[in-house]
């Protein structure tokens, strides 16, 4: 597949980058199976899905034959970019109000009646559940990074049409890529993963709502004028 890939006139880097990646953990995968290492198996296998399913999205939108197709594409997938912005932002924010990352809720505090064994089963399992939210989290963070630059492969592809009926909407892409800042943007949400791993809840938070409310609205809204120009 990475070799068949490779050899597509409209595979971009970022593809071809994709599939290398997705196909080291299916091997990695079958490695710790075969090594009976069970849940670092189940951990490569959750890695490789997530990255073809990723790539699968994407190589649909590269190898479409109309540019109209390519940027109803990338349509879609800004809107499913804001939505998983809003999901993660609100996740963070629930987060926040059951304490936050590893901190426990403050009528969970100083409980009477509590032994010294059940403080401390009460405390571990509240650790357990802080670890938990902060994967769950590093993990909606990463798809959102993945998303992101899908979004910008796909509209860099249809921009870079050399098909003279399709230079007013190549023009027209280039100006939107500009007026909502789409490259510093996406470098933002890229950093989400990083932030989120070393606890800095409150700028993955600014970084996350970088899009969901006006910038969305404004993205979409030109997408569709470039669509139907």
């Amino acid at each position: 597949m990475e070799k068949a890939l490779a050899k597509l006139q409209k595979a971009t880097e970022l593809a071809k980058e994709r599939i290398g990646t997705a196909a080291k953990s299916a091997e990695e995968a079958a490695g710790a199976l075969a090594k009976g290492a069970n849940d670092d198996a189940q951990k490569s296998i959750h890695e490789a899905g997530g990255s073809f399913r990723e790539l699968a999205e994407q190589v649909r939108a590269l190898l479409a034959e109309e540019q109209a197709q390519q940027i109803a594409a990338a349509q879609q997938m800004a809107a499913e970019l804001a939505r998983r912005q809003e999901d993660f932002a609100d996740k963070l924010a629930n987060a926040g109000e059951g304490g936050g990352l590893g901190k426990p809720k403050k009528e969970d505090e100083d409980q009477p009646g509590l032994s010294e064994e059940e403080k401390k089963k009460r405390e571990e399992e509240e650790k357990r559940a802080a670890e938990e939210r902060k994967q769950g989290l590093g993990a909606a963070a990463e798809e959102i990074a993945e998303k992101a630059k899908t979004l910008a492969d796909v509209l860099g592809a249809a921009g870079a049409s050399d098909k003279p009926e399709d230079q007013a909407a190549a023009e027209k892409l280039k100006a939107l890529t500009g007026e909502l800042d789409l490259n510093a943007a996406i470098e933002r949400l890229q950093k989400l993963p990083g932030q989120i791993g070393k606890g800095e809840n409150e700028d993955a938070k600014a970084n996350a709502g970088d899009g969901p409310s006006g910038w969305k609205q404004r993205r979409n809204s030109s997408l569709r004028c470039t669509v139907s120009s």
